[in-house]
């Protein structure tokens, strides 16, 4: 049954969607300055709309949330990863700080595992993205990049790429639209390590 059609001309369109674990905030971003907020109500239609500046630029990488749902990501275009902080009570956003430990890295696809936050970044002319780990502080920021790894089989622009983790936080699969390949990486907790590829023609999602 059809719940709800919900029409917001501030939406765009939408390259990005996620919904917060307990059901009451889906975020957007249709890679200009916001990500939108749409508040779901107990009768699960969307009751409000609401938009939160990044005040870094456009995101032309991804949205990722905590697994505790304090904390919004957003990969912008050319200052590295926002990170918003969110009131788990109203779903409403405040920039908070952002991840910047080796310069300003760009267009980051993000994946956020209990306290550990993965990000694939654009690469240099001439080479593939960055896979980058890092880990959150007790304060919720993300101090320093814990390690990171070059994937020059990958697109250099990886804005389009899919990255999701394993349930057990240990295998990471990256999608490449261009390439037609599933890269397998896996974490030990200190350390990235390719583990090989599949041909996936035209794979757009994971």
């Amino acid at each position: 049954t059809q719940l709800q059609t919900y029409s917001n001309s501030s939406l765009g369109s939408i390259t990005d969607m996620l919904i917060s674990a307990d059901g009451t905030s889906i975020y957007t971003q249709n890679g200009g300055t916001d990500v939108t907020l749409l508040s779901i109500g107990s009768d699960g239609k969307i009751s409000a709309s609401s938009a939160y500046s990044t005040q870094n630029g456009s995101i032309s990488g991804s949205l990722a949330i905590s697994d505790d749902g304090q904390y919004v990501y957003a990969g912008t275009e050319s200052n590295d990863v926002v990170v918003f902080s969110r009131n788990t009570d109203t779903g409403a956003l405040s920039v908070f700080t952002r991840a910047l430990t080796i310069g300003n890295n760009r267009g980051g696809v993000i994946v956020s595992y209990g306290d550990t936050l993965f990000v694939l970044y654009k690469g240099n002319t001439g080479s593939g993205p960055t896979l980058a780990v890092y880990q959150r502080d007790s304060e919720g920021k993300l101090p320093q990049q814990l390690t990171n790894i070059s994937l020059d089989g990958l697109t250099q622009n990886s804005t389009r790429d899919s990255l999701v983790i394993a349930p057990d936080g240990k295998t990471l699969y990256i999608g490449d639209p261009t390439t037609g390949t599933i890269t397998l990486v896996r974490f030990d907790g200190s350390t990235l390590t390719p583990a090989g590829s599949v041909s996936m023609t035209g794979v757009s999602s994971l």
